[in-house]
């Protein structure tokens, strides 16, 4: 059994790379679903990935340049060119031209959305005054994923954090999408169980 990263995971699926997922459920079970009239077709969906742990967030203008750094290099891999000026802007721009240039939806995978927040809490005040700014910058960039112009052209939108996206304002506008952190059902979607932990992890 192969253990992957979940958000990796999930790429992967949607970017049809099976190759990938060797060894995974998704692939060892496909006779199975199929016999249970579900079978995933492997087209590859333009996808874009946030992982906020690799997104410098000590202010919140680092933050916003960091940012406009990822969506660039997401672009550059597509061979687009951003023209607009600001993240929000950048954000749309990059979903639409996705969708323009591959012709299939797009894909949203958003890491660790919090971490901008949640690494200046507990500090001091003016730790707690970047938070709060970068609570604000995140709440108006995340606001794109609910623009009318790019539901359209959405396929998934994937998003983890340590916080219950719910109790933070920064998805306050955000109604469409569905909390996962207390179904059971998804309990072992991300991470390792006990029993990957004790099989591959520990030393013999």
């Amino acid at each position: 059994m192969k253990i992957m990263r979940g958000m990796f995971t999930v790429k992967y699926i949607f970017e049809g790379r099976e190759e990938m997922l060797e060894g995974l459920w998704i692939k060892e079970n496909e006779d199975k679903a199929n016999a249970q009239n579900f079978k995933w077709e492997w087209k590859h969906h333009p996808v874009i990935t946030l992982d906020f742990n690799e997104i410098s967030h000590e202010t919140p203008d680092i933050l916003k340049q960091s940012i406009e750094e990822h969506l660039i290099e997401i672009a550059s891999n597509y061979d687009i060119e951003l023209k607009r000026s600001f993240i929000k802007g950048k954000f749309k721009e990059l979903a639409i031209a996705l969708n323009k240039k591959t012709k299939m939806p797009v894909v949203f995978l958003i890491d660790e959305y919090d971490k901008p927040l949640i690494d200046h809490l507990g500090k001091s005040n003016e730790a707690l005054g970047i938070a709060k700014n970068n609570r604000d910058i995140l709440k108006d960039f995340f606001g794109v994923i609910k623009d009318a112009d790019v539901v359209d052209i959405t396929r998934f939108v994937f998003i983890t954090g340590v916080s219950k996206f719910s109790q933070v304002s920064i998805f306050s506008e955000l109604n469409n999408l569905t909390d996962l952190t207390m179904l059971s059902l998804y309990a072992e979607m991300l991470g390792y169980t006990m029993g990957e932990v004790e099989q591959y992890l520990c030393p013999t």
